[in-house]
Order: structure tokens, then sequence, then C-alpha cells
């Protein structure tokens, strides 16, 4: 048996060697996805709470930023990568309307989510003017920050 986080390695102690144990078993792909996830999210929170350059002149955001929240900084990750879901995705007469998949553990296998995560993370860094380094580490205090 080997632990995946620390608290499992602390609740490892509590048994004797050869001890017959009852568990539930999952599998690291699924606790990898969950922490990558979280740590994009909490950069893109970190660049919406710093972003200082507003799209004023684009005709759909007037009056605000299309990266001024959480929610729309990773929408504007998928766009960049054009990460569609083509099945989804509507052509009619002369437009084309995309769908943008979801980055949800359950919804995107974990080597999908690792090149989806390896490509985003230098673009939220670049949007606020650090290495990729330093931006994960300030996404890292926000989330202990938050609980």
């Amino acid at each position: 048996m080997v632990p995946a986080t620390i608290e499992a390695m602390e609740s490892i102690k509590n048994y004797k060697p050869n001890q017959i144990i009852q568990g539930r078993l999952s599998g690291i792909q699924k606790e990898r996805s969950i922490h990558q996830l979280g740590t994009f999210m909490a950069c893109c929170k970190y660049v919406a709470d710093n972003v200082k350059e507003y799209d004023f002149g684009h005709p759909k955001f007037k009056d605000g930023s299309h990266w001024n929240t959480k929610a729309k900084v990773a929408f504007q990750i998928k766009v960049a990568l054009h990460f569609i879901d083509e099945s989804k995705t509507i052509v009619y007469q002369d437009r084309i309307v995309f769908h943008y998949r979801s980055i949800s553990f359950k919804n995107l296998r974990h080597l999908d989510a690792c090149f989806f995560f390896d490509r985003g993370f230098p673009l939220l860094a670049t949007r606020v003017g650090m290495t990729e380094d330093n931006l994960v580490l300030a996404a890292q205090e926000l989330m202990k920050g938050r609980g």
C-alpha cells in the first residue's frame, strides 16, 4: 500500500505490519486531475484578480473585460487553445458556432488534461507578466488562503 497524500501517510502509521484492512481504492489519475484542475482554476483566479489590460475597444465587451473573472479567464484559454468539441460545433450558412470542451476531471481524460494544462499555463503566466513557476506558486498561496 502506497499513500497518495501526506494525510494518508500519517493515517497509515496507525496500522500494524500484516494487519488486514478494508478500504476504498482510487487511482492516482483522478487525484492528479483534481489537483491539476484546482491549480489551473487558482491560476485563472489569480490572473483575473491581477490583469491590468482591459478590452474596452472590442464591440462585444464594452465597459468591461473578458479576463476579469476566473470563469472568463478559463474560457479565454479554451478559445486561445481552440479547445473545441467538434461534435457539437454548429455550421449554418456562412457562420460557425464553436462549442468549447469541458475541462472538468470527469469529462477530460488525464493525458488530454496534461496536454491542455501544459499549453494553458504559459498563456496564463504571459497574461500577467510572470513565469509559469511564479504563477503556480502565487496560485497555490491563493488556494491555501481559502481554507
